[in-house]
């Protein structure tokens, strides 16, 4: 395995692992939007200086698992404001083909623009996404994947990290807090989703 930091050109690899994904973990609007809606999201995110993306390689070269932090989420908010209209079209070619969405974008769109932790935290450094290709199961790999990325967090003079978790994420959920994450609060989402908000002291030892 092969540990580095991601470049523009994984941005297809890394939405099509976001998109599969979907297998374990169904739920949130992103994997309605489709594969060329988060290649363009991811293209604008890692634009953004403020965030961090890394990825694993298989000893083949094949990008199979990738997660990405926000150093400061509002400022990443503002840039991805800024920048929207990127997304407009990918995003249009969506709801034309599941009208549904259109609600459920809007929603996620207006909790965005205020901020208000709807969805997310709103202030300090958070934690994204944190993804493995399931057709390629390693989860010790995956583990030492996510800490690596915790640990150059904490290199990069950052104290304190959020991160959210689906309930419905159970793995994911029980090993954030066997790790060292605390819970701050559970809340019920738009959709009736229960999601955790979660926090990481980094100036903590990581137990695995």
């Amino acid at each position: 395995m092969f540990y580095r930091l991601a470049k523009m050109s994984d941005v297809a690899v890394i939405a099509d692992i976001q998109y599969r994904t979907k297998e374990t973990n169904s739920n949130g609007i992103f994997y309605l939007l489709g594969r060329p809606f988060l290649r363009q999201y991811f293209k604008l995110a890692m634009s953004d200086p403020c965030t961090v993306f890394r990825c694993v390689e298989a000893d083949d070269g094949r990008v199979i698992g990738f997660g990405w932090s926000v150093l400061d989420i509002e400022r990443h908010q503002r840039y991805m404001l800024k920048h929207r209209w990127r997304l407009a079209f990918p995003a249009l070619i969506s709801i034309i083909a599941r009208p549904s969405l259109f609600n459920k974008l809007l929603i996620r769109y207006k909790s965005f623009h205020k901020n208000d932790q709807t969805f997310m935290n709103a202030h300090g450094a958070v934690a994204r996404f944190w993804g493995w290709d399931p057709r390629y199961k390693d989860p010790e790999t995956a583990v030492e994947f996510n800490n690596m990325g915790l640990r150059i967090l904490h290199d990069m003079k950052v104290k304190t990290l959020h991160m959210e978790v689906d309930l419905s994420n159970k793995h994911v959920y029980k090993f954030h807090k066997l790790n060292g994450a605390t819970v701050d609060k559970i809340v019920t989402l738009p959709d009736g989703r229960e999601r955790a908000f979660m926090t990481y002291d980094l100036t903590k030892p990581l137990r695995f």
